[in-house]
């Protein structure tokens, strides 16, 4: 049990940002799935199935109910939506244009938040906005391309939109007890999603794999998909409940930072002053909304609840 709420002050707020340094590493079990030849889509689709097939398992071990809110229901499948979506339209348009659209999620966060939550314009958050859109802007500037809109260009603001819905539904309903559940009917809608995406697009998108590479290459794969994301989707859930929707996107930024640091480590990929300055700016803008006063009060009292009672 936990009874000192000063001791886990910032807890919220870590975990987010570890969750954000995680999804910005994601291409890397992504092209190991590539590499064992599930091609496109298929390396996210099987992620995702690994962790779908864990959280299955723990649910029925655990005998969980089933049953959540209408609202939480909605809020997780949104979630699940903007996962599947958002890895999709990294296969439709530049990585560039897919990660830049999709992180306007602050921006749509902040509006529900200030419509329908009940929160109050300041000059904080429109600081907060604009520092992590000019790191954004400054990141990409040598590789995002307006020539044309592209299919993947309209997925990646569409899931930008739904994730930030998902994240104001989720936050704003009752989830003592469910994260796990929440977590099962969003990877599972992701697959779904993945899937008919799939369908649509076709061989452009990466071919089926075989049942002989199933049988080969399948529990490996679901292995790496299960290991590395069933936790992190977890996670993902629980900051979702105890972190106000707005602070949510902002901390996922960090993303941007680890996945370009990541690729520039490893793949050599460039990342030079524009970068660094990008990256500050981007940083600069989740400090801001963390260090709004009592921004998140309510959301520490319901991130110890939510242990006490997991």
């Amino acid at each position: 049990m936990i009874q000192n709420t000063k001791i886990y002050r910032w807890l919220p707020e870590t975990v987010a940002i570890v969750v954000a340094m995680m999804w910005g590493l994601w291409w890397i079990p992504v092209r190991a799935l590539n590499d064992l030849g599930f091609e496109g889509i298929w390396g996210g689709l099987v992620i995702n199935s690994g962790a779908s097939l864990v959280l299955l398992l723990i649910v029925l071990v655990q005998r969980l109910s089933l049953q959540v809110s209408s609202q939480a229901l909605v809020g997780s499948l949104c979630i699940g939506f903007g996962v599947a979506s958002y890895a999709a339209a990294l296969s439709f348009t530049y990585v560039a244009n897919a990660v830049l659209l999709f992180y306007l999620a602050p921006a749509w966060s902040t509006i529900l938040e200030c419509t329908f939550l009940g929160r109050k314009w300041r000059w904080q958050s429109l600081l907060a906005i604009g520092s992590s859109f000019t790191g954004m802007v400054l990141i990409f500037s040598n590789s995002m391309s307006l020539a044309e809109v592209k299919l993947g260009d309209i997925m990646a603001l569409v899931s930008g939109i739904i994730w930030s819905i998902g994240l104001a539904l989720v936050f704003s309903t009752e989830t003592k007890g469910k994260i796990t559940i929440l977590s099962l009917y969003c990877m599972i809608f992701a697959v779904m999603v993945g899937l008919v995406v799939w369908l649509i697009g076709g061989s452009e998108l990466g071919d089926l794999p075989t049942r002989q590479h199933w049988l080969e290459q399948g529990p490996k794969s679901l292995a790496i998909g299960a290991i590395y994301f069933t936790p992190l989707i977890i996670l993902s859930i629980w900051t979702t409940t105890v972190i106000a929707p707005a602070l949510m996107c902002f901390l996922l930024s960090f993303e941007i930072v680890s996945g370009i640091g990541s690729s520039a480590i490893i793949l050599n990929e460039p990342f030079g002053l524009i970068q660094i300055a990008g990256s500050v700016c981007i940083l600069l803008g989740a400090l801001v909304e963390v260090l709004i006063p009592d921004r998140t009060k309510k959301q520490r009292k319901r991130a110890v609840e939510t242990i006490n009672t997991s």
